[in-house]
């Protein structure tokens, strides 16, 4: 008979997550370069003297709908095959996804905001009083700074 292959444990994977430890990293964002386009400047130097977890895998289809299957944009949001990474939201649908599975996973929720406004098809696009929390164990999104640690990750 074949042999079944079970892939290795990697260090740090948990859930799906992978810990990505700071390390007191810094990381460097944006450049001076002349020829930059505006939002590319100026250069700045990040520290990130604290571990995180990230998801290992983008948000799937099935994932974000069945965390917002109550929402108005999962009713109306073409997403097939299951397996395929989420796409056609806005920020402000990630952060209502991030809130939601905190909530279905009795953590603390990240974002607070005051009000909601919706495109006509169900997308948030704005979130009146929007702030954030770092210091909650909820889900939310990486930190421009987090995503390059994580991408020089090998």
């Amino acid at each position: 008979g074949r042999e079944k292959t079970v892939p290795k444990k990697y260090p740090g994977v948990e859930n799906g997550m992978l810990l990505v430890e700071g390390s007191k990293d810094t990381v460097v964002l944006g450049t001076n370069k002349n020829d930059a386009k505006v939002d590319e400047t100026p250069e700045m130097k990040v520290l990130l003297d604290y571990d995180y977890w990230m998801d290992i895998q983008k948000v799937t289809c099935k994932d974000f709908m069945s965390v917002m299957k109550e929402s108005t944009l999962a009713k109306v949001l073409v997403c097939k095959p299951d397996s395929l990474p989420i796409v056609n939201v806005t920020f402000f649908d990630a952060v209502l996804y991030a809130n939601r599975k905190s909530k279905n996973e009795q953590r603390a929720t990240v974002y607070e905001y005051s009000g909601m406004e919706f495109d006509k098809i169900g997308r948030c696009v704005n979130l009146k009083g929007f702030s954030f929390h770092l210091d909650r164990d909820g889900f939310r999104l990486p930190t421009e700074a987090e995503w390059v640690k994580a991408a020089s990750m090998k």
